[in-house]
């Protein structure tokens, strides 16, 4: 009878048990299966532990198998110096060396080869060491970065949980863009993805307003509803979170793939590797549960931290195309104030270029109700206000072209087309360059300071300036796996549209602090990566009419896709399929000749909307990455420009600059091209009052 009652109770006890775990599970929808928890507790190290000048080596199946520390020195920026890279190289050296020996089956003698051989456990043996040499990885510490995400996260925290929580989603989601972004308002990755949560343009473009004026994806909390917007779409075709979470860095159909393939997410984890289901993509919802752990606990791994206080602000509707520079006097603010507030707008709304548009949510500072009331009222007062936005000119340097031959075609003055383009201190243009042409509006003049004399060399025509860069040094710093990987690129236009992080208080020149004599103009060679220098044929370099329909000859350039071209052609994209007899879901490549449909949309509309996309481009990226290093390359058998772009982590449009006279499509062995060498420009903190 005792026993029986003793049997009874001890079952008891255990369903007592499981419901309880099963019921804490529920509770958590971000389960940490066993599989995963060294994984989360080597992320937890990489966010709370390792700054931005340390990082660690170790094996990238078995993030438990930790070889050594690597101090990269500086002052812990985040960017690789050739000092830093060449210590790491020397260590993952000095591991394989040490584990070539191992897989020899050579006995561990000094206490660094045994303590490397310990790490694997007393069951391993040769092959296990020998399959380890093509595992050694670096990773980049975070630390200071993560704490400065976390201190940056008060801004706009509580409304972005505000937000998922009104989308039915669990809270937590809201920690996500500390592995996205460090929520760094102004984050860009290479491959274009921006805001803190990394929307790529064509994903953005599902949920988003993404144009040349105005990017959401930069505005934390429109770009969080269409965050949650995606992942609860991406949930109701998972039903799991793990699994959910991991596509937001795999795609949704790759994890409906990976679940009909393996099914639950330890399974995914543990054995699929198909397609690029790479390091990134397995660790990613492990990251997102370290930077979970490490956000909500924060004063146990960095101690008390002055947290942002949240964003108090206003909004009004615009009723009409509005300038900033008449917005910022009528809501009583600053231009810097505006542009912190708004970060959706984009520079050629603060350069005067574009108004704000018809319909733009505008935050403003916070006002009583009766301020805000009577500012609307001013708004809508004083006349009908534009419904139509600016429009732009833009022209392509041809071959003995000058800046003053260009200014006096287009009955402009010299200065002030060098302004419009900030040609910089020589003010020199190049063969190729697209240069914008000031209308009748003037640009709106943010800070004149600190603008130079440019030179007055005698006028020399325009030539195509091919860049001899020396080659650089340093080999190429190893990828931190701390930013998620970019999707696949194929042979095509890029799909990416690249737009990224805001510029800041970029400082435009003012036309009367700039001399120039009128009939003496530099000659044409910026040097390739100026911000200011847009290249490539954006122009229709043919208009044919036939049978009452006109269509215009263009040629693919670099990040342009089918859905570009019909986004600003105003047709649906099966319209241009249709008229080059393109079959569904046909690839376009970079230099194809397309014919693009100019009924709805004039030929100079389409190439201002294609130049300001290519602008935007280019800017954005150099706002938050420079290039002042090339390497020479020599291109081995095998190699495709597809597969150097991966390698070598740089854009396409960014390699095609420093290689115009070279066909990167069709590269040879022993072919020697330039790639540019890319660093990340140090984070700064400025966040609105």
């Amino acid at each position: 009878m005792i026993r029986a009652c003793t049997r009874t109770s001890i079952i008891h006890l255990l369903v007592l048990l499981l419901w309880g775990a099963a019921a804490q599970a529920a509770s958590d929808p971000f389960p940490l299966y066993d599989c995963i928890r060294p994984n989360v507790e080597f992320w937890k190290k990489i966010y709370g532990e390792y700054s931005t000048s340390q990082g660690l080596i170790h094996d990238s199946d078995n993030l438990s198998i930790v070889y050594g520390t690597v101090d990269l020195g500086g002052d812990g920026g985040g960017c690789l110096t050739p000092a830093a890279a060449l210590r790491v190289e020397q260590a993952k050296e000095k591991y394989d060396r040490i584990l070539a020996e191992l897989a020899a089956g050579k006995a561990p003698e000094t206490d660094e080869e045994k303590r490397v051989a310990a790490l694997f456990g007393p069951q391993a043996g040769p092959d296990d060491f020998a399959a380890a040499r093509s595992r050694i990885r670096f990773q980049l510490g975070q630390m200071n970065r993560f704490r400065e995400g976390v201190i940056r996260s008060g801004l706009y925290m509580g409304e972005i949980k505000r937000i998922i929580r009104s989308y039915g989603l669990p809270v937590d989601l809201a920690y996500l863009p500390h592995v996205e972004s460090s929520f760094n308002y102004r984050a860009c990755s290479k491959s274009g993805a921006a805001g803190i949560w990394q929307f790529t343009e064509s994903t953005g473009k599902k949920y988003l307003t993404v144009d040349h004026t105005v990017d959401e994806r930069r505005d934390p909390l429109r770009a969080t509803h269409a965050a949650a917007q995606y992942l609860q779409h991406a949930y109701e075709q998972l039903q799991s979170w793990p699994s959910t979470i991991t596509s937001y860095n795999y795609g949704i159909a790759g994890m409906v793939r990976a679940q009909m393939a393996k099914g639950s997410y330890p399974r995914i984890f543990t054995d699929y590797a198909d397609g690029y289901f790479k390091f990134a993509s397995r660790n990613f919802y492990s990251e997102f549960l370290a930077a979970r752990e490490v956000a909500k606990n924060h004063r146990a791994y960095f101690g008390e931290l002055g947290i942002d206080p949240p964003l108090k602000a206003s909004e009004v509707v615009l009723p009409g195309f509005m300038p900033i520079v008449d917005l910022a006097r009528r809501v009583h603010a600053d231009l810097d104030t505006l542009r912190e507030l708004n970060p959706a707008l984009r520079e050629p709304v603060f350069a005067g270029r574009k108004d704000v548009p018809m319909g733009f949510c505008l935050r403003i500072p916070q006002k009583s109700s009766e301020q805000l009331e009577a500012l609307v009222a001013g708004l809508g007062g004083g006349g009908e206000r534009p419904r139509e936005q600016k429009r732009g000119r833009f022209y392509e340097v041809r071959r003995g072209d000058t800046v003053s031959s260009i200014a006096r075609a287009h009955h402009i003055k010299v200065n002030e087309l060098i302004a419009a383009n900030n040609l910089g201190r020589k003010a020199t243009i190049r063969l190729g360059q697209d240069l914008r042409i000031p209308g009748q509006e003037k640009e709106a003049v943010l800070d004149a300071g600190n603008v130079e004399q440019p030179e007055q060399p005698e006028e020399q025509p325009a030539v195509a300036a091919v860049p001899s860069p020396e080659p650089a040094s340093a080999p190429a710093a190893p990828a931190s796996a701390a930013v998620p990987a970019p999707e696949p690129v194929q042979q095509v236009a890029m799909a990416s549209g690249g737009k990224g992080a805001a510029t800041g208080g970029v400082p435009l020149l003012t036309a009367a602090r700039i001399k120039v004599a009128p009939n003496r103009a530099p000659a044409a060679r910026p040097a390739p990566g100026n911000p200011a220098v847009v290249t490539g044929h954006l122009a229709v370099e043919k208009v044919i009419t036939r049978k009452g329909r006109t269509y215009g000859i263009i040629h693919v350039e670099p990040s342009e896709t089918l859905g570009h071209y019909a986004e600003w052609l105003e047709v649906p994209a099966q319209e241009i399929c249709k008229l080059n007899g393109f079959k569904k879901n046909q690839a376009i490549r970079i230099r194809q000749a397309i014919k693009i449909p100019l009924n709805r949309v004039a030929r100079k509309t389409f190439e201002e909307r294609r130049f300001e996309y290519h602008k935007g481009i280019e800017k954005d990226f150099f706002a938050a990455f420079r290039s002042n290093e090339t390497r020479r390359y020599q291109v081995r058998k095998g190699d495709s420009i597809w597969t150097l772009l991966d390698r070598f982590d740089v854009p396409f449009w960014l390699v095609k600059k420093y290689n115009e006279s070279v066909d990167l499509n069709h590269l040879r062995p022993s072919q020697e091209i330039v790639i540019p060498v890319v660093e990340k420009i140090g984070e700064h903190r400025k966040h609105p009052a």
